[in-house]
């Protein structure tokens, strides 16, 4: 997501988007969106959301994201990256994910009807739930068929 609001009221303001052709399929290409540019009276501020998998090996465009923190793949999610920013995870269905600060994550909720979350490698499933102002707990296993179970830890700030 990304906000202009701090260029509101100037008198022209230019966007660029830097972006990669990833595939073509039956006439209908997909992009990957890496950077975005904003210029407004002579400055430019980059706002940059690169894809932090985008070179990993993937299976029929699956990838497993581990968020362990040692690496070890215990902890993570399979997600469906062709269309970055929007990614398809197995746990969480749609989310538009913002990644430019990797390892910290953020992501946009779409089927939870959760709103914005943050989290991260080492964090989760532990999420941050902006809409609560509060840390949950977040079920493995009990993804988009399961509805997602979230325990909320009362007091955690």
């Amino acid at each position: 997501m990304i906000s202009l609001e701090p260029w509101l009221g100037q008198s022209s303001v230019s966007i660029a988007i830097r972006y990669q052709s990833l595939s073509t399929t039956n006439n209908a290409r997909s992009w990957q969106v890496h950077e975005f540019t904003v210029w407004t009276g002579g400055v430019s501020s980059v706002i940059d959301n690169p894809n932090p998998w985008a070179e990993q090996i993937t299976i029929d465009g699956w990838l497993w994201a581990d968020l362990s923190a040692d690496g070890s793949d215990s902890v993570g999610m399979w997600l469906h990256t062709e269309f970055w920013p929007f990614v398809y995870s197995d746990e969480h269905g749609w989310l538009y994910m913002y990644a430019a600060g990797y390892p910290e994550l953020f992501w946009y909720d779409f089927q939870g009807g959760i709103g914005w979350v943050y989290s991260g490698v080492g964090l989760y499933p532990w999420l941050y739930i902006y809409v609560d102002s509060n840390w949950a707990f977040y079920t493995i296993g009990s993804g988009v068929s399961g509805e997602g179970r979230l325990f909320f830890a009362p007091g955690v700030q």
